[in-house]
């Protein structure tokens, strides 16, 4: 249902996807497939006043969203994709979203919220302020001073 709002050349931009833009309507579809498996009880609510841009095309929404990972989540360019297995930990942050309409359709979206803190939410990535984290600086300046990392 939610392929239907965008137009056939629909793109997407969003920080975990690392500089990758989900294209098209059957990629778009196929990416809310897969973050409902993983996230099933996945929620978003509006937090502050929908802003119309001075073009009238362009609609920004703030958000917060919350669920839980409890499902598989794929990752990764189209024919590249790896599966991260669930963690099982609750997820809640916030973002804003930026809508461009095109035939009363959404023509691209952007996302902008800390992928960071998701990641460290879902347990993908240590703890910013666990022990990995604080010890990291320490180990990257004894690697780039050794001859055989610099090359």
């Amino acid at each position: 249902m939610l392929a239907s709002w965008v137009t056939e050349d629909f793109v997407q931009d969003d920080p975990l996807n690392l500089g990758r833009f989900v294209q098209g309507r059957e990629a778009f579809r196929q990416v809310m497939v897969e973050t409902f498996i993983a996230f099933p009880d996945c929620a978003f609510v509006a937090t502050g006043p929908f802003c119309l841009g001075m073009d009238g095309e362009t609609l920004v929404v703030p958000w917060r969203t919350f669920g839980n990972f409890s499902g598989p989540l794929a990752w990764g360019p189209p024919g590249q994709r790896k599966s991260f297995a669930p963690t099982h930990r609750r997820f809640d942050f916030e973002g804003c979203d930026f809508y461009r309409f095109r035939d009363g359709k959404v023509a691209s979206l952007r996302s902008l919220y800390d992928p960071l803190q998701v990641a460290e939410q879902l347990a993908m990535i240590p703890n910013r302020q666990g022990v990995v984290m604080r010890i990291a600086p320490y180990v990257q300046g004894v690697a780039a001073s050794l001859p055989l990392i610099r090359g």
